[in-house]
Formats: structure tokens, sequence, C-alpha cells
């Protein structure tokens, strides 16, 4: 079957039926059922042995309106189906363009302990792959023909698995990333003999590229610059299997980077030749690059700038220069210079080898731009790769920072599920304290089918966790290491990779007393985990696996947490008034505080450092100057404060939101003891909640 072609329904049947089992029993049959995008639907057979049906969906959806159409095809299942699992074509009624092939799931619901099942669907679940004109299919092939027939359920799950293509990208980019490193491709960087520094600039380079892989999905990024027939066209002399030359990076790489990216659309020229350090233009990192001696270019440099004018200016850390001048004088470390020992050497063959080339690489897998939810996932490279890539490689590169770096640092990336199950669990105590009965509440997003509360809930048992310090509370998910999954956070460390450093970043902290859990509880639970995690493979944890972790280790340290234990002494009024005459001392001028509250055992807050002031530098001098004035107040020495804080960058304005409400409802379901603050001294007229 050939998947850039648009769909039609004998070539599906043929494909499917070479797919699934020998049971597969082919069938054409309509059903009796039509919703707002979903114009037809045809039934085209069934395996029993998967206990599945194959459905093809006939949709008049212009704007790819994937979570309408999935909420549509979960309501067939449940209304028009005996199964709880399907594949489905999802093609345009006119069988033009793209189309979907998917996998759903539903779970059969159990009500209040009675032994009867309902058909209700419970976390439900689509993998989509996009076929048709214009898509990548080499994921495809391999998954759907190269694998062969399926065997069993399983199968068909690693089949349809992001995390399994996830893992062979990093595959192939970590082949990369070694084969860069070894002496045989001379990479060099001027001022760089540490090969420790050599291996940072490389994950720097993935990182930059792989960034403009994904924009370049919204045609933002010319794909000239990307093809060695153009490239011919537009440099001297160019071999893209040159191991002798880097004029790929030097010319077009660099120029990409640093003088457009960085540079505002209406400012985008070439710095002035010659001159030295008497060049108006010396030392100006965010203007072209040309040799000083010869030119990279057969273009005019008017028709090089434009080339890259559609490419949009982004005012941030990642494509900034390092390059900087010191004591008038420029000191190399990207190496972005007209002179050619100044200039950092990465040769062609890198980026344009057949096989195994960076370039290469990325044009073989289909990216997406649209971030997938828990419950619609493409099977595409998204851009939450990203975090991945630099979590791996950051690992490779410093073997200690998944464990000691992380909690050194304290702080995090928030991956995709706790930020959605945040936005949901916000929208939920929004509407029930503006006048919205809770069982509307309830059932607008029991009808939901975008996952943002079904994985979490399913988790933690549907507890309403709207206010706690419960699954947001990443000290105590983090300590235990609660989530085994691609989409862990990642550390980002002082002076690491500059993406990752960008000024004007939002933070939701969560920092708590020394004694707010019990020793011999954290002894107990940390011996329990270690015993479970010999037993468990836990790079292999099945989805029932990853739950019963949950229940059995995290969820019983947030039960102790918001039982209030310890002294809980922010219940005292005088000592509450310390932590926020300290958080607002500096308030506007070395940071912005937008959202706090301190709760009697713990203190949430949202935090943005303003100019060069540093994060960990700011939450040391809070908890330093507090815990010294509340031991002098209390009569009482040693630590007040556990020793680490944890901080979350704040990805989007969507996550900022649901912190921000998170913390103006923390919490509503919690024992007496553990209530905001400001409710319990509102006699005394000071508010700490702002």
């Amino acid at each position: 079957m050939n998947f850039d072609t648009p769909y039609h329904r004998n070539d599906f049947t043929k494909f499917v039926q070479n797919f699934l089992p020998d049971d597969f029993t082919p069938t054409v049959q309509t059903v009796d059922y039509q919703a707002k995008f979903t114009q037809a639907v045809t039934k085209l057979g069934e395996s029993k042995s998967l206990d599945l049906e194959v459905f093809e969906v006939r949709h008049t959806s212009t704007q790819d309106a994937r979570v309408g159409l999935s909420r549509e095809t979960f309501k067939l299942m449940q209304t028009c189906s005996y199964r709880n699992r399907a594949l489905i074509a999802f093609a345009p009624a006119d069988s033009s363009g793209q189309w979907r092939f998917s996998l759903l799931q539903i779970e059969l619901e159990q009500k209040d302990k009675s032994a009867r099942l309902t058909r209700n669907y419970n976390n439900p679940r689509r993998y989509s792959f996009l076929l048709g004109e214009g898509s990548k299919v080499k994921t495809p092939q391999q998954f759907l023909i190269e694998k062969g027939k399926i065997t069993n359920f399983e199968d068909l799950q690693k089949r349809f698995s992001v995390e399994v293509l996830t893992k062979e990208f990093y595959k192939e980019l970590f082949a990369w990333y070694q084969w860069a490193l070894s002496g045989e491709m001379g990479v060099a960087f001027p001022n760089e003999t540490d090969n420790k520094k050599i291996e940072e600039h490389l994950i720097r380079l993935i990182t930059r590229l792989m960034f403009v892989w994904f924009i370049k999905q919204r045609n933002l990024i010319p794909n000239e610059i990307f093809d060695e027939e153009e490239l011919s066209e537009i440099l001297k002399d160019f071999d893209a299997n040159s191991t002798n030359s880097s004029i790929y990076y030097n010319a077009i790489l660099q120029n990409l980077f640093f003088a457009t990216l960085n540079r505002p659309i209406n400012e985008r020229e070439f710095a002035c030749e010659g001159g030295g350090r008497w060049n108006e233009d010396y030392g100006i990192k965010t203007k072209f690059r040309d040799d000083a001696k010869d030119t990279y270019f057969k273009k005019t440099q008017e028709e090089i700038v434009a080339l890259f004018r559609q490419v949009p200016f982004l005012n941030g850390g990642l494509f900034e220069c390092l390059d900087k001048e010191q004591n008038n004088k420029i000191v190399y470390f990207d190496g972005f210079s007209r002179a050619r020992k100044k200039r950092t050497f990465i040769p062609n063959v890198l980026f344009f080898d057949a096989e195994k080339g960076l370039i290469s690489i990325l044009k073989k897998y289909n990216f997406t731009i649209e971030e997938n939810t828990p419950a619609d996932v493409e099977v595409a490279l998204d851009p939450e790769l990203l975090g991945k890539v630099f979590e791996n490689l950051l690992g490779a590169y410093n073997p200690e920072t998944k464990e000691t770096a992380r909690k050194q640092s304290g702080s995090f990336y928030t991956p995709r599920e706790i930020v959605n199950y945040m936005v949901d669990e916000s929208l939920k105590a929004y509407l029930s304290t503006n006048g919205i009965p809770a069982v509307e509440v309830g059932k607008l997003f029991a009808e939901s089918t975008n996952g943002i509360s079904a994985v979490v809930a399913e988790n933690i048992g549907d507890r309403d966790v709207t206010g706690t310090v419960n699954i947001n509370d990443r000290d105590v998910v983090d300590t235990f290491s609660t989530f085994f999954s691609p989409y862990n956070e990642i550390e980002i460390h002082a002076g690491n990779l500059p993406h990752w450093q960008q000024k004007n970043v939002w933070y939701f902290i969560t920092f708590r007393l020394a004694d707010s859990l019990p020793l011999h509880v954290v002894e107990k639970v940390k011996e329990e985990r270690e015993i479970w995690l010999k037993q468990h493979d836990i790079s292999n944890l099945t989805k029932e696996k990853k739950i019963e972790y949950y229940k059995l280790f995290s969820e019983r340290i947030e039960d102790i947490l918001n039982a209030g234990y310890g002294s809980c002494a922010l219940k005292d009024p005088k000592i509450a008034k310390i932590v926020e005459d300290a958080l607002l001392h500096f308030n506007n001028q070395r940071y912005i505080i937008d959202e706090y509250i301190i709760m009697p055992n713990h203190v949430h807050l949202l935090v943005k450092p303003l100019n060069d002031n540093k994060l960990p530098q700011i939450l040391h001098s809070w908890k330093s100057f507090t815990a010294n004035e509340i031991n002098k107040v209390l009569g009482k020495k040693g630590e007040f404060w556990m020793k680490e804080s944890y901080d979350h960058i704040v990805r989007n304005l969507e996550a900022f939101n649901a912190f921000r409400n998170y913390i103006k409802n923390n919490p509503v379901k919690v024992p007496t003891a553990s209530l905001p603050l400001s409710q319990r001294i509102s006699a005394t007229g000071m508010s700490l909640v702002r």
C-alpha cells in the first residue's frame, strides 16, 4: 500500500487483511451514525483475537478537527460497537489530501463497586498515523509494513507507539552525536580543547537544529537550505559529502541561527568587511558573516538576505551567539567569524551523509508541530521531543545529570500530563466557584475526550485534588521518581545550554518546612520502594505497573503531606508575616511575584527573576533570611526549611494560568490543619494570598 497517496477503500482493506491476524473477517456494513463532522461510517471487518473492529469514517472536516472527530468516534464505539478497540481510517468525504489511520481504545467502567460493567468511554485513547499526500512515510512503512503481520494486541500497541518511535529516532541521533565526537571528523570549536566542552557545543547544535526543524513545518524556514541541489546553486564549491569543508555550517546554519533567528526581520544585513576591531560591526554577532578572503556564496548578499526573509525573529537565548567581547577583545566560543582560524569547523558530511547525516536523519521522520494530548496522539515526533532529546543527551554528557544535578539545581521541565491535569483541575475549580453546579462541571469534563484529566484521575483513584499539594508538589514526586516516562522533566543547569537559560522565565516554586515529612515514614517508604524496584524493570514498566507504583508510594506520601504533619510553624501569623515580608522585599526589583500562598508547612508561588538575578540565589536569600529570623522568634536553632526547593519552568500561558489558579484554590479539600493561612487569620485582616 502506498501511504503517500489519497485514501482508497479497496487498497486499505487489502492492507488490513495483510496487517491483522488471520482471523480478521472482512465485511462492508453501513453503520447508522452521523454527527457534526462524521458524514458516513462503514464497518470493514473485525478480529476476534484482538477484540477489535475496523471502520472507515468519512468526515467533512476541512480544518483537521482532531478533538471533535475523536469525541464523535468514541461515542460511535460506545453506542454502535460491541468492542472496546477499533482501527479506523479517517478519510475526507471527497477522498482528497491527507487521511489518518488510527487505533482507538476505551475502557469498561465499574460503578459503585457493583459487578456491573458500564459501557462508558473512560480513559479514551487515539493513536494516529498521518498519511496521504505530502506525508512522510518512513515511519508507517517501517511500523505497519516491514514489521510484518500483527501477532497480538500488545504488538499492535507498539506499532502505534510514539515512545517506540522516539526511541528509534534518539538511537539514530545519538549515533550521530558519537560519530561527530570521533576524531575522524575533526570537529573543532575555537578556544575549546576540552572534549566535554565540544560535547556541550554539539548538544547545543542539535537543540538549535531540531527547533528549526519544527518551525520549518510551518514553512517558516526555506527548504532550499536543506536541499543539496539547491545548495549547489547558493554556495561556491559545495560538496555535501566533504570531510574537509565546513561551508554548510559556517555559511548557512550559523547565519540562520545568529543573524536571522536572532535579529528582527527589517534589520538583517551583512556585517561590514575588513577593518578588524576598528570595523563599526566588530563584535556585533547578529549580522551575516561571509569569508574574509573569499566568499561562501554564488549569490549576492542581497539575495542571501532575501533567502532568509521569511524566517521569523525569535527573541530568546537559544540562538544567541556565545562569542563575547572581553577586555576589548572577542573571545570565540560559537566561532561565528569571517576569519578562518576563529571559525568552528563541522564538516559537510556530518549533515548530508545519506545514511547517518544529521539532515538526512531529520528528513526521514514525520515531525508535527501539534503537541499531542494524552488522549489523542499522532505517531510522529512532536515539540516535546526537544525535552526528551535534551534530557537524554545531557545524561550522556554528564551521567550524574538525571539524579544528582537535578536535585542540586531544583529546576524542572514540566511534562505534558501534569500541565494538562492542572489546567483541567483549575478549570473545574473556577467553574465550580462561579455558580456552575459541581454535577454539571463533572458532566462537562466526563464528556471531554481530550484526556486532560483521564490519565491522572485513573492514576490517583479519581480523587479531587484541586488546590491540594498532590501531584504538583514535585519535590515529593521527584524524590521518589514517580513517573518512569519519556515525558519526565529535565533539569536545567546554570551555565548549561542557552535555550534553557532564557531570561524572563516564570517559575512555579514549592518549598516546605524541614519537618513536614516524618523521617520514619520517609525511610520506610524508601526501603519498600527499593525492594519494589529490584523486582521490576523500570525501563519497561507496563501502564498497570506504573499505576501500582504510584499508588504504593507517591499517593501515600501525598496523603501524609496533606495531613499537616510537623510543626506547621507557618500557621502562626507572626511567622507567616516574616515569610511574606521576605518574599515581597525585593519584588519588582530583583524579581516579579505573581500569585503566592503560605500554607502551614509549605509555600507556593509564581516568580520571574529580573535582569541578571538568578533563581538559586533568590531562593537561598529567602530561605536563609527567614530561617534565621523565625528561629530567633521560636528560640530554636537548626534547619527550618527542607534543603531542596523545587522550581518548575512554566512552559506557556496555559500552564501559567493553571499554576495561578492552583495557588488561588489551594487547598479546597484538605484537613483543617492544612487550610490556607489567609482563611485561618482572616480576623487580623491580613491576607497572605495574592
